[in-house]
């Protein structure tokens, strides 16, 4: 799924994108980062610390960026409507290609715009 996503992003916006294999991978890659994200793609079922996880650590260290992050999930409302006032967006899954490219272009347009 990852890979079909970046795959659509790339070829829609011909944006850079960065593939992280886990939550953990994402915090260390953004600690360690002076890059700026336009946008933050984050899957709640990720391998070791999992997408919430990383929802809290941006929350506490990071929240500029929270805001940046277009919510992918396969879970129910529960999981996600807490989180809804903080991210940019939830798409929840299965999802439209098209749908999800909207809101990924909107959520760099407001990156770069502010």
């Amino acid at each position: 799924m990852q890979r079909l996503v970046a795959k659509l992003v790339r070829s829609s916006l011909h944006a850079k994108v960065e593939l992280f294999g886990s939550g953990r991978e994402v915090v260390a890659r953004i600690a360690g980062s002076e890059k700026r994200y336009d946008a933050l793609l984050l899957d709640l079922m990720m391998p070791h610390d999992g997408g919430l996880t990383v929802l809290r650590t941006l929350r506490d260290q990071y929240p500029a960026l929270l805001r940046k992050v277009i919510l992918l999930t396969g879970s129910g409302t529960g999981i996600t409507d807490p989180w809804r006032p903080f991210v940019f967006d939830v798409v929840h899954k299965p999802f439209d290609g098209e749908a999800l490219m909207s809101s990924v272009k909107a959520c760099i347009k407001q990156a770069r715009s502010g």
